[in-house]
């Protein structure tokens, strides 16, 4: 193994993307216990640069394996705040293995890997209320370097604690000042959306489900993803469903768009526990869009849900001709499964297209800033339901990529039975 490791990094040191170790790594990591391991503190040592070969490596550390490559990061880090292979290992932490960073917060906010990026304060995910002394206090002192009382304040939310949410809305109006002329400080109720949450007049609420489950696709139903290191190796392509009921997936709705007069995609029908997502009254909900319209001709869609949860097209008709046909995905029957806590946080940035980012529940892997549309009846904001990564097969052949390679993000009112759903892309 060690010898497989030493030449995987030579030949990458000599000949650069030359040569290709993507293949070489991943049957290492997936047939010797360790390697993982190994690989890791070799490249943090020998690779500071942090090739993508490593980054996927990470996705099959060991769980015991985490607290020991992340001691070795932060120790690298010390020595060297340039590295960034020792960077990324706390980054890959924050999402894989979080109780793995959280005896050591403090020393993550005074090394500030990976400081000026947008994940920077993500190892304080779930760490509940032990870190508020540490943070209380840096918001209480004049902080060391210019920005510690801004990072401080986003480290309370992203415990996503409600003592800790409310002790940063409380610090809001210190910390949320603007640092120049011209600059917007942000209202605390964005900074609370882009944890996920809403209610900065006090009255907090989560935004998203908390259960997170991944959509299992039958062999052969997605398209060739393309270069070997795109094909679907990781562990959340391979998650076991055993249990689950099969789902409906593609295929056509009933009804048609009210904006353009086509005929609906149906995408989802859950079934039977919606509860568990945040629907309520109903034995199941399915799930629709208009192609053509989704954010071409309108930002974000709406449908409202009847008693047995079909959808009905919501939105003003712009007059045209419909469509002879409009686009639809291959229909097919999909499950649902539990990653558990090892795939409950994700990125779409960080994965670079590797992994399964199509889901139902937990917090959207967001490629902007959060978006959660107003409801149409009562003006509330609406909570997050599912997502669905690009790479889907239409029925015509094509394939769907939201936009520019995106993700389409579906929202639910649980009060009025309405869903929407909107896209984000590059």
């Amino acid at each position: 193994m060690k010898a497989a490791i030493t030449s995987i990094i030579g030949e990458f040191q000599d000949k650069g993307w030359d040569f290709d170790p993507h293949e070489r790594t991943l049957e290492l990591v997936t047939t010797h216990p360790g390697a993982a391991l190994e690989l890791g503190r070799r490249v943090i040592e020998q690779l500071p640069q942090g090739p993508t070969f490593y980054q996927d490596a990470l996705s099959w550390l060991r769980e015991e394996e985490w607290p020991v490559l992340v001691e070795h990061a932060l120790a690298v880090l010390e020595s060297d705040p340039e590295n960034e292979a020792a960077a990324f290992a706390i980054a890959a932490a924050s999402l894989q293995a979080l109780p793995s960073l959280h005896p050591h917060l403090e020393r993550i906010f005074h090394l500030a890997p990976n400081r000026d990026s947008y994940y920077a304060e993500w190892p304080w995910r779930e760490s509940g209320a032990s870190s508020l002394p540490f943070l209380r206090n840096l918001l209480d002192h004049s902080p060391p370097r210019p920005g510690d009382h801004r990072r401080a304040f986003q480290c309370l939310l992203e415990t996503r604690d409600p003592e800790a949410l409310a002790e940063a809305l409380a610090r809001s109006t210190q910390v949320l000042r603007p640092r120049f002329p011209g600059d917007s400080a942000g209202d605390p109720e964005d900074h609370l959306q882009e944890v996920g949450y809403t209610g900065a007049d006090g009255d907090l609420q989560p935004l998203y489900p908390a259960v997170v489950r991944h959509l299992v696709f039958p062999d052969g139903y997605l398209p060739d993803p393309g270069p070997a290191w795109l094909q679907r190796h990781h562990p959340t392509w391979h998650l076991d469903p055993r249990g689950a009921p099969p789902l409906r997936f593609g295929g056509a709705a009933d009804g048609n768009c009210a904006v353009c007069g086509g005929g609906l995609c149906h995408l989802l029908t859950l079934e039977p526990d919606t509860s568990q997502f945040g629907v309520s009254g109903l034995p199941s909900l399915s799930l629709a869009f208009c192609l053509p319209c989704l954010g071409w001709e309108e930002p974000v869609l709406y449908y409202r849900h009847g008693e047995n949860g079909e959808p009905f097209s919501l939105g003003e008709s712009r007059g045209e001709e419909p469509r002879e046909a409009h686009p639809v995905l291959q229909p097919a029957e999909i499950r649902l499964a539990d990653g558990g806590p090892r795939w409950r946080w994700q990125d779409w940035g960080l994965t670079n297209s590797r992994q399964n980012l199509h889901r139902v529940g937990g917090y959207p892997c967001w490629i902007q800033s959060a978006e959660y549309p107003e409801c149409p009846g009562c003006g509330g904001l609406m909570r997050f339901l599912l997502q669905l990564d690009s790479g889907l097969p239409l029925e015509n052949g094509d394939e769907l990529s939201w936009g520019s390679g995106g993700i389409a993000y579906f929202h639910w009112c649980d009060a009025c039975r309405i869903s929407a759903c909107l896209l984000q892309d590059t």
